[in-house]
């Protein structure tokens, strides 16, 4: 259970600075959506540790490019949900 505690410090590091910057624009970023985003960007090391992939811990997706492409992505999948939500 130790362990978990670790991977929840370490993973929640990167996400403070962005919030940090997400938080005060709230009225304009869907938090859920931001949040969502930012696990999706951390999948990409996820998959190259546990697969053994011989390519760069953060790679693509960690780049502004990556992320931003990423965060549209899943900002165009919320909205396009959240119109077929209202509309039902």
């Amino acid at each position: 259970m130790r362990n978990l505690g670790t991977f929840h410090a370490l993973y929640s590091l990167p996400l403070r600075p962005s919030a940090c910057i997400a938080l005060p624009l709230n009225r304009w970023i869907d938090l859920p959506v931001f949040l969502l985003a930012n696990v999706a960007i951390d999948i990409e090391p996820l998959l190259v540790m546990t697969l053994n992939l011989s390519y760069p811990l953060h790679g693509y997706a960690h780049t502004l490019l990556g992320a931003t492409l990423i965060g549209l992505g899943w900002g165009g999948i919320a909205y396009a949900f959240e119109d077929r939500s209202r509309t039902s």
